[in-house]
């Protein structure tokens, strides 16, 4: 059948139905004035059968509209059509994580961490700003053909709520399995009742079993309340046993007794994987070592490109152990300049822009920004409350990349070290056609690292941003909104609102920034060198600020290709843990003068 030939409601056409349930009916639809994908829930005219209690949804459902996350299913519109109210989020292709437990087998303990690090992020960015999902469960989880995990339906409970649902009917808004104790006891809800429903997610993801079942609501009660968890002790073989201390932690029937956040929740359970890192790299680091001594051995015998390619097998072994990796690097330079496979590194320079070689033909440009003031910071009316105060900066000159890092130039990276590619490249190879795509599933470390690799190629001072000179060069001294001026954004000007990543300088050079950098508004989340914290205008220094000494989160900068017009202004601020990463997510490098 046509598009054309699909059912309409209002400005949106009916693609095909996801889902319903009690209270809604899910469709993939488009929205045919801005020409985008949604997913639309037409909710049972039941719910908000009156005017007031519309407007006391719509207050809520306008709340979760702020949060722009990218594990995030995002509100995008709420209304009214032919009789019947209904929301407009974010559309999430991929599966839900009930279907894809019902489909094969248990999630891998890697996999199932990523699921929890990302929603686990999402929850802890969302408490931040003041919202509770209240519904964490497995079906309001999409995996998407990426491997990225996005949580859906944030603060529709609450929005139900609202409407008085529970007081007209006695219908239970939540879901019995994954409802903390709390809940049940009609306590109030915290983030650390959230916390409860994703414990109780990770481990059916682990076991595909339900950690509290029952035939009626009443027996599921009994379990959460006066039981508590049981789980068995057997785990997938590459789960560390562990897990189970954890999650009980996090399942304690006292909200006080659970971990602090969702995000010391998720520490948790990577401290556990580091435990189990540490074995494997003892076994990986003998492997490198037994490796460099026959490329040695080769190399003594005049078999240099047979050394050069053991050693290179070494690198990736060696790839966690850096003393170990420094010597095996040092190997393969040397070779490489012995049987003249090396290029020259010297940057060619001009008064505005420098251009470093990371290989033949694949090279770096960055432009100069010159020193001196700008106003960081938006005023209160058009921005987020991490936004402001506004305050005048001083920055000296420096050097700021012209694009997001590139996946080519990702890709030279990792054939140098060993560093391990991007979790979806297959074999180690950039999707098909990707190459000018920003590189994205990088963690705030591997852009670290990836900065160190140019500096020891090149010889410059290469390094991710401060928060500071991102915007700067984002948006100048004139206190523009968007790098191009003011004008909102279009689909000519950056990529937003939409279902994946675009070329580097796509939109150049009218979505350029005043010095030339291009990519500034979405695309692609960019991590920055700083700290977050919400507060740290207000006692940022007025010279060169490099962000709080410490933290928990890094600054993310720019938006992204999934978000609206409001998130990819150049003073929107987002924030991520450091071992986190998202197809959403690059980074830019700086260079100091």
């Amino acid at each position: 059948m046509h598009i054309e030939n699909k059912p309409k409601f209002g400005k949106y056409q009916l693609l095909e139905q996801l889902g319903a349930g009690a209270t809604a009916e899910v469709y993939r639809a488009l929205d045919r004035t801005l020409e985008r994908e949604v997913a639309l829930k037409l909710l049972k005219p039941s719910l908000v059968g009156d005017t007031q209690a519309f407007e006391r949804f719509l207050q809520e459902a306008r709340g979760a509209a702020r949060l722009f996350h990218p594990n995030i299913a995002t509100v995008l519109e709420v209304g009214e059509s032919e009789g019947r109210y209904y929301l407009a989020m974010r559309y999430i292709p991929g599966q839900s994580l009930d279907k894809l437990l019902a489909e094969q087998r248990c999630l891998s303990w890697e996999e199932a961490l990523r699921m929890a690090e990302q929603i686990g992020g999402a929850l802890d960015f969302a408490h931040g700003q003041g919202f509770l999902h209240r519904d964490v469960k497995p079906s309001n989880i999409i995996r998407t053909p990426e491997g990225d995990f996005v949580l859906t339906d944030f603060g529709l409970v609450k929005a139900m709520m609202a409407t008085g649902l529970t007081t007209h009917t006695g219908a239970l808004l939540g879901t019995p399995p994954y409802m903390a104790p709390e809940i049940w006891l009609g306590q109030p809800t915290t983030p650390a009742t959230d916390q409860y429903a994703l414990a109780c997610v990770v481990y059916e993801a682990l076991t595909r079993k339900v950690l509290f079942d029952g035939e009626t609501p009443p027996a599921v009660m009994t379990q959460h309340v006066l039981k508590g968890a049981e789980m068995g002790e057997e785990w997938p073989l590459d789960a560390p046993q562990e897990v189970k201390a954890v999650l009980s932690k996090a399942l304690a029937k006292e909200p006080a007794e659970r971990y602090a956040t969702a995000g010391e929740f998720v520490e948790a359970l990577q401290g556990l994987e580091k435990a189990a890192v540490v074995e494997e790299g003892k076994e990986s680091r003998s492997e490198a070592e037994v490796l460099l001594e026959t490329g040695k051995r080769l190399e003594e015998q005049g078999e240099l490109q047979a050394a050069l390619t053991v050693y290179r097998q070494a690198q990736r072994l060696a790839a966690v152990h850096p003393g170990l990796l420094t010597e095996i690097n040092a190997r393969v330079q040397e070779l490489e300049k012995t049987i003249g496979q090396t290029y020259s590194m010297r940057p060619t320079t001009s008064a505005n822009e420098m251009v470093i070689s990371l290989a033949p033909g694949i090279e770096m440009a960055f432009v100069r920004v010159p020193a001196g003031e700008f106003i960081m910071g938006s005023p209160k009316k058009v921005s987020y409350r991490d936004e402001h105060p506004r305050h005048e900066v001083y920055l000296d000159e420096y050097w700021m990349g012209k694009t997001p890092v590139t996946n080519i130039q990702y890709q030279t990276f990792v054939k140098a070290t060993g560093h391990r590619a991007p979790w979806h490249w297959e074999g180690n190879l950039i999707p098909t056609g990707k190459g000018e795509h920003p590189v994205v599933c990088v963690t705030w470390q591997d852009a670290q690292e990836f900065c160190a690799w140019v500096s020891q190629i090149s010889g410059q001072a290469i390094r991710l941003p401060t928060e500071a000179e991102w915007e700067k060069a984002a948006r100048g001294s004139d206190e523009r909104l968007y790098p191009w001026g003011n004008q909102e954004p279009n689909p000519q000007l950056c990529n937003y609102n939409t279902n994946g990543s675009t070329p580097v300088g796509k939109y150049s050079p009218q979505g350029d920034s005043p010095y030339g950098c291009v990519d500034m508004a979405g695309n692609v989340w960019e991590w920055v060198a700083d700290w977050y914290d919400k507060h740290y205008y207000a006692y940022s220094p007025s010279r060169n600020p490099s962000g709080p000494e410490s933290g928990k989160y890094r600054v993310l900068r720019g938006g992204s290709w999934n978000l609206n017009e409001n998130s990819v202004r150049a003073s929107n601020r987002s924030w991520g843990v450091p071992v986190y990463w998202s197809d959403s997510i690059g980074f830019r490098c700086s260079r100091s003068p």
